[in-house]
């Protein structure tokens, strides 16, 4: 199968080693030609407005350094592999985040009582299958809204009381390892 041009890219894979390698170098403004290509390749991101800017600067975005857009009075961090998802995809992970920071000081207090090391785990069905049977008792997928002051993506407060209250009730969290977490998260990705 052909490789199919980017941009002023031969594929997707160069594309995004050109993007890595700008994030690599930290807090580094852009150059114009580095500014000029990746504005070109975030026009490939599916929710793409032509009202959004590329700022020149790179942003500490949860330990990692990442684009920044601007765009509606606002700027958010975007990682460029936004730029290259299908519309559902992209949703679906916003919308993952908002449900892992409504539940974070759940998360953090486990961690806590239960000695600190180590990574927390939904343990099975997981966590994935729990936002479904949230999301089917309260009847839709709520849409994740972007907080400028947290840098966060969040659930809609109605939904994330609701949430808070649905995981505390039915969550089943273990204590394990990061190599362990890793295999664990693995392993159920490959069984869908």
């Amino acid at each position: 199968m052909p490789k199919k041009p980017v941009g002023d890219f031969p594929s997707v894979g160069e594309a995004k080693d050109y993007c890595k390698s700008l994030l690599r170098r930290g807090d580094m403004p852009l150059t114009d030609v580095e500014h000029s290509r990746v504005s070109l390749l975030m026009t490939y991101h599916p929710e793409y407005n032509e009202g959004w800017r590329l700022c020149r600067h790179l942003v500490l975005n949860g330990g990692w350094y990442s684009f920044c857009v601007f765009g509606d009075g606002i700027h958010w961090p975007t990682s460029y592999h936004n730029f290259f998802k299908q519309p559902q995809a992209a949703e679906n992970d916003r919308r993952e985040v908002a449900y892992r920071h409504a539940i974070k000081c759940q998360i953090d207090a486990y961690k806590t009582a239960h000695g600190g090391t180590g990574e927390v785990d939904h343990q099975p069905p997981g966590f994935a299958a729990l936002v479904k049977q949230f999301e089917r008792e309260i009847g839709f997928s709520p849409t994740p809204i972007y907080d400028q002051v947290s840098s966060n993506w969040e659930l809609p407060e109605s939904v994330k009381e609701q949430w808070q209250e649905f995981h505390q009730r039915n969550a089943r969290l273990q204590l394990v390892s990061a190599d362990e977490h890793k295999e664990i998260t693995a392993e159920r990705r490959r069984r869908g």
